[in-house]
């Protein structure tokens, strides 16, 4: 039973993220021809990101991973599309995920900074050569170094990203270190 029920779980994780692979390219597409829809409403990023958190705590376990959240933000009610803020969320996540080195340590951290949400997810992961920060949010960009492309994706992700983050009128912001993991910093509007 156990090992049947390990073999479940690796399908299921696999189907969702062929889904999630799939329909990152339609929204990579959509995105392009601007026909992407927006449903806007008054959400809980606090309530959004520990849904997400959830999500994930399976791919989190599976690592023998850390997922901590520091909700910090006095505001954090904000006007948005909530099903693209999950994927955005669960992308920054699952990115800490497949760069860690071994069991990934990750922090999703909120604040509010003046008229502003932030939202923050730091890894501890393999981080960004600094000469590959200002393509990664291309889309089909991947870092040329070494073993990264063990890891299984198109480069679509973080585009997507900074799209959603665009139409939000938010911004995207990156740091990060070889080695010594990164930190993408989003900032988004609380008033509508």
């Amino acid at each position: 039973p156990d090992i049947l029920a390990s073999y479940i779980s690796i399908i299921s994780d696999e189907n969702d993220r062929l889904k999630n692979m799939v329909n990152n390219i339609l929204q990579v597409a959509r995105l392009k021809k601007g026909q992407v829809k927006m449903d806007i409403e008054l959400i809980d990023m606090h309530e959004l990101i520990h849904k997400v958190a959830d999500s994930v705590a399976l791919q989190i376990k599976s690592t023998n991973g850390v997922l901590n959240l520091a909700l910090n933000a006095d505001q954090y009610k904000i006007f948005a599309d909530r099903t693209h803020l999950e994927n955005v969320v669960v992308n920054l996540i699952e990115n800490g995920i497949k760069y860690s080195n071994g069991s990934p340590e990750i922090l999703v951290n909120t604040q509010s900074i003046g008229k502003y949400f932030l939202l923050s997810v730091t890894d501890k992961g393999i981080g960004i050569p600094k000469k590959a920060i200002p393509n990664i949010f291309d889309n089909f960009y991947r870092v040329p170094k070494g073993n990264v492309h063990n890891v299984k994706g198109f480069g679509l992700g973080l585009g997507y990203v900074k799209k959603i983050v665009s139409l939000h009128k938010g911004k995207i912001n990156v740091q990060s270190e070889e080695g010594k993991g990164s930190t993408f910093v989003i900032y988004l509007p609380i008033k509508k």
